[in-house]
Formats: C-alpha cells, structure tokens, sequence
C-alpha cells in the first residue's frame, strides 16, 4: 500500500556510521542489493537526517535492506504535488492601484509596515517550489550573489523523466541518479516555473509600476527547485527533505548568473531565516513519515522557521490535513478569500459601465449587438440544447448566455453553431467560488472569444467550480471586522436599470472598452470600478482545506492568511503578472510576515516561537456573510494574520493552540502561559468565544464515510478560566489555568469537532491574544477505519479482490471502472493471473496497514489473545505478510479514491529475507486497520477484513 512511485527509498543509517558512502554501496552490493544511490543527504545536517535515497533493482530486498546493522530505518518515497491553485487570469496591464492600496497588504496589516519603511532588510527567505523566473523586473533580473534572487539550487532537470523502469516505461520524476554532493548544481532559473515565480513575487518582488509589492520587497530570496517542466509536476519526499536541509544548512549554493559552472558555485554564508514551502499531499498526521520527522527535528534541534501550505481540498471535510503541513511543528497556513477581485469593464450603449470578471483583454474592441439566447433570466438550461433553427447569425453578435446546469463548453458548442464569436455568460443569483454572495437582482459577467482555441470559458470555470459542489452550493464570505452592507437603494436601482435594459431589446449596442482595475463587488454599478469594499470577501476560502491531524499534534492550519485572488509575478513568457488563488498564495505572505518581524525584532526567533506569536495576534473570522458563528478553529487556525501587530507584540503565549483531545483521552484541564518582554506594565481581561462546530460524520454520511460539506451543530463548549483579569509586569509572566467542558447534547458516533478561542484583552494596541482550542466529542478508536460501502456505481462493496487492474498504478487510483470482483470462494490459477489485486478504501486515518495471508481454514477466536500482532491474530497463525503492505501514518481515502493493493502471491515472514511463492493450497487475505490511538499489541484495536476463500494453483 505504498504510494512509491518506484522503488525508490529514504534510507536513514546509524549517525555512528563513518565509512563512506561508496564503502555503503559495496557493502549493499556484497549482500546482493542491486541498487543506485540516488541522492547523498549524508554531510547536510546530519544530526537532522544522515542518510541516502536510494533506488532497489528489486523491491523485494526492502526487507534485507532493513535489517542490516547500520540501517536504522527505511521508507517508500511517496509523491508530493505542488498545492493546487485556481483562479488564474493573465494581468496584461497595470492595475489601477499603488502599493500602498494593494487589498492583500491593507487585509493583513503589511501596508502599516511599509509606510513605516519596514521591508525585510537582511532577511533571507528560501522556497521550495518549481523554480523561478530569474530576468523578471520585478525580482531582480538576475541570480546569485548581490541580487534579489541570491541563493538556491535545483535538484530536478527541466526533462524529469527517467530512462525507464522495470516495465520498460518511462517513468516520471525519477532522473536524479548522481548524488548532489557530486552533481554539477544548477540554477533554479526556469521559464517553466509559475507556481514558484507567482510565490516568490507575493514574498519579495519590488515595484514594477503594476500596484503591488510583495509583503518583503528588501527580502534575500532563495529558490529550491524541486519540480521539473512536465504538464502534471509532482516531485518527491527525497528532493522536498534534500532541498530543506541544503536551505538550512547554507541559505544555499549562489553564483553568476551569467557563468553556471560548477567552478562559480560557492558556499553563501549564513542559514536561510525562514523556509517555505506550498507543496502537499495526503497526510494527516504529526509524525510518522521521513520527511515530517525531519521537518520536526530540524525545529525542534535547530530552530528552523518552516511555512507550509494547509492544502487547498476543503471539499474533503474535517480530518483530511495534508502532508507535511500537518507535521507538529511548523507553521500551517489557510486561505482567506481577499476583500478584492480583479477585473474589467466596458461601456453599454446608454453609457452605463458594465464590470465584467476576466482579468485578460479581450481582444475585440468596437461595438457590437447584443443577443440573449434567453427571453428569461429563470432558464437554468441556457444553451443547454442547440439553440433554435430561427436563430440568426450570431458572428456579428456579443452573445450573452446565462450560467447553469450543463457544461459552459456545451453551452460554448452550441452557440458556436450559429457562429458566434463573441460570448458573455451572465449571473443573476449566486456566482463561482472567489466571488460569492450575489443578490438576486444583481448580474455578474464574464466573458471568453469563441475565436480562441480550445476556450478560456471551460479552462476557467473548471478552476472557480466549487471543488466537487454546485455552484449554487457555495457560501458568503466575510471578516466580522469589516461588515459594510450595500444600501438597498443602489441595489434597486442596478436591477431597474438591468431589467429594463434586457425589457426593451435583445440587441442592444456594447462598446468594449477593458480596463484593469480591483473592485469589491460583483453587482452592475454606473461608474467605473474602484477600491471599495467587498462583503463577500474576508473569509476562510472554501478551498482551503480542513484539520486537525489525527494525532492531535496540530489543528491544521495554525494560522490564515490572503490567498484568493492574489496579484503576483508570472514567468515573462506567460505575461509577467497575474492571479492565482490557493493556499499556495497564502503561504509566502505568512513567510514573507516573518521576515518583517525578524528584520525589526531581530532573528532570536526560532520556528515555534513564531508560530506562537503569527497564531496568536490575529483576527478571528466569522464562517461566511451569511453564517455569523465564529468559524471553526480547524479551518481557520487562530485567525486572518495581522502583521503589524505580530512584529510589534512585546507579550507572548507559550503555545499556539490547546489540543483537547476526544472523549476517550480527553485534556479538559489546560495550562498557558503569557510573558512580557516590553517595559509597559499591561492590564488583562480574559473571555472566551465559542465557535462552530461541526460534525464529521452524520445522518448524511453514506456507510460511515466522512461528510464532504460537514454539518453544522448549534452546540458549543464552555469554559473556566483563572484568573479572568490580572496586571502583567515587565520581564514577569503570568499562569492561566482553562477549564473547557465540551457540549454533551450530540451523538459521540458523529465525532463533533468543537473548537474556540480565549481571547486575552490588552489595554494596549497589539498585546491582545487569541489562543484556540480544539476537541472531538466521541472516541476515534471506537470508529471503522475500512470502507464496506459500495463503489459509486454502486455495483461493488468494498474492500474485494479482483483479476482486473484498470489503473495505471499500485497504488491509489481515482474514478476507476469497477473490474469484475471475487466475492465469494475461487481458484486463482497462477499460470492465468500473475497477480491479484485488493482494492479498498479508509474511513480514517490509521497509525498502522497490512495485508497478511492466513490459512484457509482458519477461525477467528475471541478468547486467544496474542500480543504479537506481526504472527498472530485472534488465535490465527499468520501464514505471512503480503510484501509492500505495512504502512504507517495511513491517510484517509477522498471522496473520490481507492487504495489499490498489487499481489503476486508471495509472502515475507521473520525466517526470510526476501518473499517467497506460497505453495498450492487454500488461503485468504486479512486486511488489517489500527483504529487512532489504538495499540498494536491489543488485538481489539484492529478494524479488519477476511478476503473469501481461494485455492492457490502454481
């Protein structure tokens, strides 16, 4: 059940090994270890991580390689995408702001900083991402020693596929075969770089005369490339833990830009300050794998500042935190919708201008007629069908069709047939994901040019869906700091002036005039757009995914931050400048927040005590417009960043939340502590705030699985605190003792998250705290980790067993077309089928999966207990271990996933090395689950699943 891409492995060796590594490599060979030594993590900080990736000829060594005396421990390399964004628009002229005005900045309290002249100054800031444009403006044209761009590497080449596997087929993200303390290091330049080069302008670009800055335009940055050039990039767990210790260790390898030999490299002086990183997968918890326990030691040993992107699949529900964002100790950054949205306008023929959501040009200026394909704003099916035979050329037309129901590109067909070129789609209730909250008297426009090839009109509207929800199942956003509400006036008059424009004539003139500029709102105004406030923006993104881990080691995200509609660099082949929208974009303010705090603070900072102090001077946010309860702490972290107040906060807390645990472990009882380091004497008055909490499984859970949209309950917990006031002197702390009694009225099977905030008031600016909490009501041993629901054709129960393999992979697979299953006793003729494969999906989170194979005959009994877990089982004795199949840290299935389990009927026991043919009998295949927080010598901790019989014939 490995998620390997090959066999490909971390290896961690004894840090008392001294002989070197080619002496390693002939050892491995002596044994008859067929290998490749892939990366040499042995001389970056080795009392961090002293060890090798490594690639087996043969995965069945994986046991022999493990047991050999200087080899402490060895782990599948999993894959690591970058997070996913949305939203992008290409930005082809400056917008209609200065920097001082940029919405991101004023939203989080950085433009307070910059007209204080605080801009980074001597802070370097190291991101592990897909590259970076090194000749744009706005980052410094150039790369190495004394430029913007100062420091970095790439561990991955532009053409990241391999020469082959052991199938013969290319294999992707694999052509990393020398050591890189061998390796000619080149530069992490790139023109194939936009999710780096976006990340890198939100922390450090300088002003290019397009509006903005990023949050430390004085910042030194430095670049990881760990990606490579190829249409669907993912990297891996190696290259991400590589890339994370060469920044520490070195703030990174810089030379010429215009000379990148090997000759020109040279060690840069000093460690990076802050890392970050918006990369993640399927997670889940705080320990556990190579590359989490890494990231945690080189917090907890070394101080690292490390930043990392909460994830971007909020459609998931609760308990679904990535990897590694959810590692204990770093800092897990959510996404904020931004109180702004880029777009144009254009003139109608009566002079009004219309606001129309395309961040690009269209390029068609002139005037046109109208045509609705509509006479009715109700007509959900707009140009669902083909449009009628009496319906003319449409060539000359702009034509407007409304949003609903089928696919925009069906829509986009069939108006293309009456040879339209020119399309605007309109809304009259609710729009997509970044722009919410439409009022039903109001109309929303965006538009697309049938010309172009392919459309931009589905490519965009696939990014703003709702990620896996209607659209019309999409929620208000707002920040309870700033409600402002439009009057109802200008609302009556903007759908008068809309309904009698559409009353009087479908075809009416349009003169098509875009101009860029940042507006707060969606609704048809008569003036040009400006920098006015937004309702709908100021929330928790609804992409932006959802906590806690399962260990309980993080709330997942710590803390929030701008990442919808973020205006950044673009590589200058794709336009220089542009948007993009996901915790990606979330992730570099919070990076780039902290490097304004070390530049006026100083750098005695390690990474938990700033986390401590982002998590903590925050604002708390409301769930949406419409929702007015507090959102929940797993979704938010301690609230929307403040900068100002986290450089200038001379009190701190001794943690960044409290972890309450669930109702079987539960920490009711919690202790925090707040320091003064200033010279005011500071007067406290505490309170505490509940908000929503949420259920992760309820009467609309499907078979016990998670619920996509969580349910809302209106039950809250209580608490005590001690003292509720208190003076705070300088240079004393003070100890404050919290009491929280979760709510008692819910069903404990539904696994209610709870979750609130005790809100310390200063009476001076900037000393106020918020410290959230969290906890579940119910057991999480008592709930099923395996999936015995059906497949969503509803035509196969999970877990089965099957001949067929319709996916590409071993491992997991998404959407596949169901094979056909062996649900009761079969013979499985090994002459026939080479290989069988389980397929299976998890409910939750496991610390511990393995297949096992168990005689045919075999009875489960109740009264034999065996605290031996890896050769017995209810007074089974285990045949073997099915290879590859244990594994730890087991994240839950998505809505849409399957864990698929390839086996050749070999097994593994204690006696051999390696796996072995079982001989021609009758068996079955025990699927083992360790429920969290169970223990793997109690036998009843275990979820499991008994195959049916087969008859193995050789």
């Amino acid at each position: 059940m490995s998620t390997s891409p090959s066999n490909r492995f971390l290896v961690t060796l004894s840090p008392k090994y001294s002989p070197s590594l080619q002496d390693f490599s002939d050892h491995l060979n002596s044994k008859g270890i067929g290998h490749r030594i892939l990366l040499d993590i042995t001389y970056q900080v080795p009392e961090v991580f002293f060890g090798v990736s490594l690639e087996l000829e043969n995965r069945e060594n994986i046991s022999l390689l493990g047991k050999l005396s200087h080899v402490e421990r060895v782990n599948p390399v999993r894959l690591i995408s970058p997070s996913r964004t949305f939203n992008r628009g290409i930005i082809e002229k400056p917008i209609h702001a200065d920097p001082f005005h940029y919405p991101p900045h004023l939203e989080a309290n950085v433009t307070l900083l910059h007209k204080m002249g605080i801009y980074g100054e001597g802070v370097k800031v190291a991101l592990i991402d897909s590259g970076i444009e090194c000749q744009h403006p706005a980052l410094g044209k150039g790369f190495g020693k004394g430029y913007k761009i100062g420091f970095g590497m790439s561990l991955v080449d532009d053409d990241d596929d391999d020469d082959g596997g052991a199938d013969g087929k290319k294999k992707k993200h694999d052509k990393h075969s020398l050591p890189l303390k061998q390796a000619k290091v080149p530069s992490p330049c790139t023109p194939c770089s936009t999710h780096g080069t976006h990340v890198a302008g939100i922390v450090g670009a300088s002003d290019a005369g397009y509006g903005f800055t990023g949050v430390a335009p004085n910042v030194t940055l430095g670049m990881y490339r760990v990606f490579g050039c190829g249409d669907d990039p993912h990297t891996t767990e190696d290259l991400i833990l590589a890339a994370m210790l060469h920044a520490h260790k070195d703030g990174g390898m810089s030379f010429n830009f215009n000379s990148p030999t090997l000759a020109s490299f040279k060690d840069d002086a000093g460690l990076a300050d802050i890392i970050s990183a918006s990369v993640g997968d399927e997670g889940g918890w705080g320990y556990g794998s190579a590359l989490i326990d890494t990231i945690n030691k080189l917090v907890e040993k070394k101080g690292a500042i490390i930043v990392v992107a909460a994830g971007n699949e909020g459609s998931e529900g609760l308990f679904y935190a990535d990897s590694p964002s959810s590692a204990k100790d770093v800092i897990s950054v959510g996404s904020v919708d931004s109180e702004d949205v880029i777009a144009g306008h254009f003139k109608a023929s009566t002079g009004k201008n219309l606001t129309i959501y395309r961040t690009k040009t269209i390029d068609a200026p002139g005037s046109y007629p109208i045509y609705f394909t509509s006479g009715s704003f109700e007509n959900s099916r707009d140009a669902c069908d083909e449009l009628p035979k009496n319906t003319p050329d449409l060539s000359r037309y702009v034509v407007l069709i409304k949003r609903g129901t089928c696919l925009f590109s069906l829509k986009v067909q069939h108006a293309k047939k009456k040879g339209a070129k020119r399309i605007l789609f309109y809304m009259v209730r609710l729009f997509y994901a970044p722009y919410r909250g439409i009022d039903s008297d109001s109309v929303s426009l965006i538009a697309s040019l049938v010309a172009k090839p392919v459309w931009n009109i589905p490519q965009e509207f696939d990014e703003y869906y709702c990620f896996g929800k209607r659209l019309t199942e999409c929620s208000g956003r707002h920040d309870i700091s700033r409600r402002r509400k439009i009057s109802s006036s200008a609302r009556q008059e903007r759908s008068c002036w809309f309904q009698n424009l559409f009353s009087k004539n479908r075809a009416f003139l349009l003169s098509l005039m875009f101009n860029l500029s940042f507006i707060h709102s969606l609704k048809l105004t008569s003036c040009s757009p400006a920098l006015v406030p937004n309702p709908d923006g100021g929330f928790p993104s609804s992409y932006s995914q959802y906590g806690p881990a399962f260990d309980f080691q993080s709330p997942q995200p710590a803390v929030s931050a701008i990442g919808a509609n973020v205006v950044s660099t673009f590589p200058l082949k794709e336009g220089s400048y542009g948007s993009l929208s996901g915790t990606s974009m979330a992730t570099p303010q919070i990076a780039g927040i902290a490097a304004l705090v070390l530049s006026v603070r100083g750098k005695n900072f390690t990474g938990l005590t700033m986390r401590n102090r982002l998590a903590s001077t925050t604002q708390i946010m409301q769930s949406s417009r419409k929702d007015h309860t507090i959102d929940t702490v797993v979704h938010q972290g301690g609230g929307l960043i403040n900068a100002f107040c986290a450089v200038f906060a001379n009190t701190t807390l001794s943690t960044p939340s409290l972890s309450l645990n669930d109702s079987a472990f539960y920490k009711g009882h919690q202790t925090f502590t707040i320091s003064n380091h200033g010279s005011q004497i500071i007067n406290y008055k505490l309170n505490h705030v509940t908000a929503k909490t949420l259920k992760t499984f309820s009467y609309k859970s499907k078979f016990h699985r998670p619920d996509a949209d969580p349910a809302i309950v209106r039950a809250s917990a209580s608490a005590k605190i001690n003292p509720q006031t208190f003076t705070l002197k300088p240079g004393s702390s003070q100890t404050i003792n919290v009491d929280v009694k979760p709510p008692t009225i819910l069903d404990p099977k539904s696994l209610a998250v709870y979750s609130g905030f005790i809100v310390l008031h200063a009476d001076f600016d900037c000393e106020s705290h918020n410290l959230p909490y969290y906890g579940i009501l119910g057991s999480m041993k008592a709930h099923p980790i395996l999936d015995r629901g059906p497949d969503e054709n509803h035509t196969i129960v999970y877990p089965y067993l099957s001949f067929q393999n319709s996916s590409n992979s071993d491992t997991s697979t998404r959407k596949v077309p169901a094979p056909q299953t062996l649900n009761s006793t079969f013979v499985w003729d090994f002459a026939k089928h080479k290989v069988i494969y389980l397929r299976f999906r998890s409910l939750f989170g496991s610390p511990l999966f393995r297949a096992d194979v168990i005689p045919g005959n075999s009875t489960l009994s109740s009264k034999s207990k065996h605290h031996d877990y890896k050769n017995y089982f209810k007074g089974i004795r285990l045949t073997g271990l099915v290879p590859d199949s244990e594994t730890e840290s087991f994240s839950r299935s998505s809505v849409d996933s399957t864990w698929v389990q390839a086996w050749n009927a070999t097994i593994m026991t204690n006696k051999s090395h390696k796996p072995h043919r079982l001989p021609n009998g009758t068996y079955k295949l025990l699927l083992r689950a360790l429920r969290v927080t169970g223990r793997r010598e109690n036998e009843e901790d275990f979820d499991y699943w008994i195959s049916p019989k087969f008859h193995l014939r050789n």
